[in-house]
């Protein structure tokens, strides 16, 4: 299977990992509650998912609140990114049976 999508940013951080984020301008508030269901919102998880990556990091960054950018990671993001890709896997499974 192959994946294609288009990552808003990556950063390279200092100890050598990456961080993968996606800009939301919504009120922070929602984009608080994205993370707190990561089996439910799999952007993230996608993106995971492109990189193939076990050490990335991954999160939104909220722009324009108030005039501010905040940074709302997401911890979860290597589960989510498994269960995204066998639930696709699944699915494409039981439409080829």
């Amino acid at each position: 299977m192959r994946l294609f999508g288009r990552i808003d940013r990556i950063d390279h951080l200092p100890d050598g990992g990456r961080m993968v984020m996606d800009y939301k301008t919504e009120a922070l508030a929602g984009t608080q509650a994205r993370i707190k269901l990561p089996l439910e919102d799999t952007q993230l998880a996608f993106y995971a998912a492109l990189l193939e990556d076990d050490t990335l990091r991954a999160a939104y960054v909220n722009v324009g609140e108030r005039g501010e950018s905040r940074f709302v990671e997401q911890p979860q993001v290597q589960a989510a990114r498994d269960a995204l890709v066998q639930g696709v896997m699944d699915d494409l499974r039981r439409i080829g049976e």
